[in-house]
């Protein structure tokens, strides 16, 4: 019986430093992927140096690199039949998540994240950020919220959340819920709020960008981080885009959702390992491995 789900994550924080090692040894070429997709995207990818950590200071590129790594990912679990019974993918992780249901082709997984960023960024003013905060629970982190200019945007667990809004406000706020007991804090090099209201005039125009892509229907069920729907036809998939850029995630209980489902093994199919450190906030008897720690590393 299968019992394994496939979560792409979004963009990287930090690399391990062993993810084109391990693809290599597997012939997945990673650096022709790149190539490839420095052609497609008309953005210079070349100088990436995954020793150094560089370009994540960069938004669109970072998105492109982790899209790429997810699709190399996905390549390495086709070429040994893995097969897993759900697919998701956390924020920006759902083109590469999509690329693996074979619903985008990898060209056009570059083409949207390249659209919808600098469509975006075209049409929002303001300096915004996102903020991962983990160690208080909702209740705590809404009275610290209340009537400030930002949103709760993802759960990861009972005890970790990330929030979206004004630069300044979050900087301020990041101290506050240090004070308050907040475990651990990080601001994201993004400057753009996703999942909040924040984006919401920009939907028209990304609708155009979104429209001009074709999504196919998948064989495999994919799962919504916005409400945990099983989708698996073409116009239930591309409007799944849209509400995952303008809706709040709960990666919490998509988790706790599939394990009721009878899943209890996950594979997080990107660089680092992100997904499987947040799944340690989630009360669900669960496994959670990154795929560079799994079997294709012995």
């Amino acid at each position: 019986m299968n019992t394994e789900a496939c979560i792409f994550p979004a963009f990287v924080i930090k690399y391990l430093g062993e993810e084109i090692e391990i693809l290599e040894n597997h012939n997945i070429d990673f650096k022709s992927r790149l190539t490839k997709a420095e052609k497609i995207s008309r953005i210079k990818l070349s100088d990436f140096d995954i020793h150094k950590n560089n370009l994540t200071e960069d938004e669109l590129k970072t998105q492109i690199i982790s899209y790429v790594f997810s699709c190399c990912y996905s390549d390495l679990l086709n070429k040994y039949q893995n097969r897993a019974k759900f697919v998701s993918g956390l924020s920006m992780g759902i083109y590469a998540a999509f690329y693996h249901i074979r619903s985008l082709s990898f060209e056009d997984g570059i083409i949207l994240i390249k659209d919808i960023y600098n469509t975006l960024r075209q049409h929002i003013n303001g300096s915004y950020c996102m903020l991962s905060v983990i160690g208080l629970e909702l209740k705590d982190l809404l009275c610290l919220t209340k009537n400030n200019s930002f949103e709760i945007v993802i759960k990861n667990g009972e005890f970790s959340y990330i929030l979206a809004g004004k630069k300044e406000d979050l900087n301020s706020f990041q101290t506050s819920v240090a004070e308050e007991g907040a475990l651990h804090t990080h601001i994201f090099k993004v400057n753009i709020p996703y999942h909040s209201s924040y984006i919401s005039p920009t939907r028209k125009h990304i609708m155009a960008a979104i429209n001009a892509i074709p999504v196919k229907s998948s064989l495999v069920p994919y799962v919504s981080m916005v409400n945990q729907a099983t989708l698996l036809n073409e116009k239930a998939l591309k409007r799944e885009i849209i509400r995952n850029l303008y809706e709040n995630l709960d990666f919490n209980q998509t988790i706790i959702y599939l394990n009721s489902k009878g899943i209890n093994q996950f594979k997080e199919c990107g660089p680092g390992n992100s997904l499987t450190k947040s799944s340690k906030f989630i009360t669900a008897p669960i496994k959670f491995i990154s795929i560079n720690k799994w079997y294709f590393n012995s």
